[in-house]
């Protein structure tokens, strides 16, 4: 009887878990984002919470949490398809 309430309340603590977990986690791709590309190479978090993007095809995106930008070689300096690695420095600045 023991082994069966214990089972019992392990399967429940398991869906409460799931539900609630459902509503913290949003996946973004191209069809629900302005995200460049769904090739994504490297994420990075500036100091301000803006998430930086690399894609290999693409570009760069960039995410405030509400607005998307991108970057790519014909609205900005970035060469053609040179968006794989980034990092930020302790000065905010965004290397790619």
């Amino acid at each position: 009887m023991k082994k069966k309430f214990v089972y019992l309340l392990i399967g429940f603590q398991l869906i409460y878990w799931s539900l609630s977990s459902q509503s913290l986690l949003t996946v973004y791709d191209t069809s629900n984002s302005g995200i460049a590309s769904n090739n994504i190479r490297d994420i990075a978090i500036d100091l301000n919470g803006i998430i930086w993007i690399a894609t290999a095809d693409s570009g760069l995106s960039k995410f405030d949490g509400t607005n998307w930008t991108t970057y790519n070689d014909v609205n900005s300096g970035l060469p053609h398809r040179i968006t794989r690695v980034l990092a930020i420095d302790d000065s905010n600045n965004v290397w790619i």
